[in-house]
């Protein structure tokens, strides 16, 4: 089902601005934790095929090199046999079930990462989340995932799957509570260039935050920031799905020194990027006083969270609409949310504001070059990109 499809089962308004503000706080707190969950094992299961043509192999090794010597998490690889005697979905319930009786308990996280082809069965899309490993094959086994994702979610820990592969996210179709950060959209091709993927641009942030630790969110956010800025060749806009109601898992090494990932909010928030929403509240016939407004969300928004801020009102009888930039990871949980809309990727404030008029004091908005992708809607629709 399409976002605006969803939407329009759903209010489409907040109440007042008030209860807008108090779900932009929730928001924060999950998508920019200032603290991490102490786990005590944190397990890795790479999976690939053995009939791969992509050439997977070198890519996925450097990533569980850096979980297993930066990151000092558990890593295991499956290697699926595209031609065994017994059934590939047999086989992967198996190796999923024994790889949770091996990890699993209160204070484990399992990371799954897929990295190959794959498709989301006839056009349309939607129903199919189809792993394969050789594309010159049509007669190539196919692995669909939806079909064997209730074995790891089963599993006694926290989940978080990262799947390199052509219309990613049909594999989270009606998740239930576990976060997803995927290389596509359900409609979008990855890229087919290894060297400028989703998995070598993980590896590059991985390595650049192993100190200090990175939320999920964040890891998104600069992955989209860089896209836009040209720094990668990724095709698609990764999409990142948050675990409601769950804050973004933070990676960091499990060997640490201290409790808490310290000023993790305050040092991404700095220029990780933003997006401009339209905010929509039930109609008032009066607009509150500015300073009112300001007061609300100094009492709801954190002081170390920046770049929340309101560029625009426009009043009216029945709605207001105001147009609000926020940061990239506070979007992600805000998707959904009644009367919130995304309208695209900024990288400053409303620059229009003239110095007398009623705004909040809080910088402006430059409009930059629409974003290459999607808005971090996994059912979007896109069928540009490389091949994967």
């Amino acid at each position: 089902m399409t976002s605006a499809a969803r939407q329009g089962r759903r209010r489409t308004y907040q109440e007042d601005f008030e209860a807008a503000t108090q779900e932009i706080h929730k928001a924060i707190q999950r998508g920019l934790p200032s603290a991490a969950p102490d786990y005590d094992t944190i397990a890795v299961l790479m999976i690939h095929w053995d009939n791969d043509n992509l050439g997977v192999q070198p890519l996925e090794h450097a990533l569980a090199e850096v979980f297993k010597t930066t990151y000092h998490f558990n890593v295991e690889t499956y290697v699926m046999q595209a031609y065994a005697k017994t059934s590939a979905l047999h086989r992967m319930h198996s190796r999923l079930i024994n790889f949770a009786a091996k990890y699993q308990g209160p204070k484990s996280l399992f990371i799954y990462v897929y990295s190959g082809h794959a498709d989301s069965g006839p056009y349309p899309p939607g129903d199919q989340c189809l792993w394969f490993g050789d594309s010159a094959d049509p007669n190539s086994p196919r692995l669909d995932w939806l079909k064997c994702r209730h074995v790891a979610e089963g599993a006694q820990a926290d989940k978080l799957f990262l799947f390199d592969c052509c219309y990613a996210s049909t594999a989270a179709l009606n998740n239930f509570g576990y976060e997803y950060l995927v290389a596509a959209s359900m409609e979008a091709q990855a890229a087919g260039n290894l060297q400028g993927s989703f998995t070598q641009r993980l590896i590059n942030i991985l390595q650049q935050h192993a100190r200090g630790g990175i939320a999920v969110s964040q890891i998104h956010a600069l992955m989209v920031k860089t896209m836009r800025q040209g720094g990668t060749t990724l095709d698609a806009t990764p999409v990142h799905i948050g675990a409601s109601p769950k804050s973004s898992i933070v990676l960091k090494p499990i060997v640490t020194v201290t409790r808490e990932v310290h000023g993790l909010r305050k040092a991404v928030t700095r220029g990780a990027g933003k997006v401009l929403v339209t905010l929509r509240l039930r109609g008032a016939g009066t607009v509150p006083d500015v300073r009112e407004w300001q007061r609300w969300l100094s009492r709801n928004i954190p002081d170390e969270v920046e770049s929340v801020a309101v560029e625009a009102v426009f009043p009216g009888s029945e709605i207001i609409i105001l147009l609000l930039t926020l940061p990239m990871e506070v979007w992600t949980f805000l998707d959904g949310t009644p009367g919130f809309q995304f309208v695209d990727y900024v990288d400053d404030h409303n620059q229009w504001v003239q110095p007398e008029s009623q705004h909040f004091g809080l910088g402006g908005l430059s409009l930059s070059d629409r974003s290459k992708g999607l808005d971090n809607r996994p059912f979007a629709s896109s069928r540009k990109g490389g091949f994967r």
